[in-house]
């Protein structure tokens, strides 16, 4: 079983990580927004906090509250309306950026939990296209 902290140790790329974050700093951050983070998402949180391996940003916990990849500062940011709109909506937080956020579902009872996803507004509403089953594919297909 391919985990976290196996693939980012296998990774030859330069790594750069904030620090591990607690559980209990984890849960409260659940809470304050109404989330509930996949497993896998949730490990690297508590092993790294938030990131970069290469020129791969990883947002995360862990990093001052006054910028990115501090999940917080995206979260109540006045500028970031999209991002808190696709949180309310779909409770869904944004985990880097390719050119387009790059989302991870965290309502557990959402059909596509734990999936990673684009939105992008169509006819006025959302769209959402999933491009990836979890954050460990994710970050694999990225490593």
């Amino acid at each position: 079983m391919t985990t976290i902290k196996n693939l980012i140790a296998n990774s030859n790329l330069p790594k750069h990580f904030w620090g591990r974050v607690t559980d209990n700093a984890i849960s409260e951050f659940e809470r304050e927004f109404g989330l509930t983070f996949p497993k896998d998402y949730r490990e690297f949180l508590n092993a790294y906090g938030s990131g970069s391996i290469g020129s791969f940003e990883i947002y995360g916990l862990g990093y001052p509250e006054t910028g990115i990849p501090n999940l917080v500062f995206l979260l109540k940011n006045k500028y970031a309306t999209d991002i808190r709109e696709i949180l309310s909506l779909f409770k869904s937080i944004p985990i880097s950026n390719d050119g387009n956020f790059v989302y991870l579902v965290t309502n557990d009872r959402d059909i596509d939990f734990g999936k990673i996803t684009y939105f992008y507004e169509s006819n006025n509403t959302y769209q959402k296209e999933i491009i990836c089953d979890s954050f460990t594919k994710y970050l694999k297909e990225h490593l």
